[in-house]
């Protein structure tokens, strides 16, 4: 019988000094080097691995990728469920507890490729909020995943059925979604600062801006305001141009310095992706603030 190695340990870190770490199974965008990074994790190794006992499932209307775990009788003939093994600190495990705090961290079993099966922590939705709804992933969603996986070293089997899978074209640029044009009459310039300060607390509402346009986010419920608090409490900014892109991160499009390091092209694109997100409806738009665009 295979050693099974615990989800939790001790790693030196300086001859002072030891940091409890935890190996955390990375299933999508995570398995990607620089959406990791760019969300402050700094893992401190990376390794291929399959999960036991789980498959991904993609949901909801923009195809989000899931661990779901497989019922006892259920056989998983299909395919094996492939992913990266991030070693982490606690430090980090607290960062990714923030950002997946819609899901519930929890203990599976990972092997390596060598055979050795850890403990591992894979974030999985409660079964009561779970979107039952299949999806089909986005383009730039898997370009994600087969960028990471080939970095860090996946099964080329497991590489090429993520490229087979059924996936929404990214978008052309004249067809983007938007929330609607500005109207100077009706739509008044407002600073970040004052668009940072509606942050859906003690009855005020919860604002953003993208694209050089003042949203006010409706129906705010957890589900809505996780992305706008964590850009608030991560970066001090309500700018979706300086937040967006580090956790929907595109290949094609880059990660822009800031907001004014944007494309004309990149900010809409943002912006399609925040109507995609909230729906139509999911925002209005009440004002605007200064933007400039990076050239082309």
């Amino acid at each position: 019988m295979m050693e099974i190695c615990s989800t939790n340990g001790t790693s030196s870190v300086d001859n002072e000094s030891t940091t409890t770490f935890e190996y955390y199974f990375a299933i999508a965008s995570m398995m990607n080097p620089t959406s990791i990074q760019k969300r402050g994790i700094k893992p401190l190794k990376s390794q291929p691995a399959i999960l036991l006992d789980y498959k991904l499932v993609f949901f909801g209307s923009m195809g989000y990728a899931e661990a779901i775990p497989c019922p006892p009788d259920e056989e998983v003939t299909s395919s094996e469920f492939h992913g990266v093994v991030h070693t982490v600190t606690q430090h980090d495990m607290n960062i990714l507890n923030e950002i997946e705090h819609l899901y519930i961290p929890t203990k599976a079993i990972a092997q390596l490729y060598d055979g050795t099966k850890i403990s591992v922590i894979v974030y999985c939705r409660p079964p009561e909020k779970q979107d039952t709804t299949k999806g089909i992933p986005q383009e730039r969603y898997l370009d994600i995943m087969i960028e990471g996986a080939i970095h860090y070293g996946v099964k080329p089997e497991y590489i090429e059925s993520l490229k087979k899978l059924e996936k929404e074209p990214r978008p052309k640029a004249n067809v983007f979604l938007s929330f609607g044009p500005l109207v100077p009459d009706k739509h008044p310039i407002m600073t970040l600062e004052d668009v940072f300060n509606q942050d859906g607390q003690d009855g005020r509402p919860l604002c953003a801006t993208v694209n050089g346009k003042v949203l006010q986010i409706q129906d705010p419920t957890p589900e809505r305001i996780g992305l706008f608090r964590n850009m608030r409490k991560m970066l001090r900014t309500a700018a979706l141009e300086d937040f967006l892109p580090k956790v929907i991160y595109d290949p094609m499009y880059g990660i822009p310095n800031n907001r004014n390091d944007c494309t004309r092209e990149h900010a809409a694109y943002l912006e399609h992706l925040v109507v995609k997100r909230l729906g139509q409806n999911g925002a209005i738009v009440i004002g605007s603030v200064e933007q400039t665009y990076k050239e082309t």
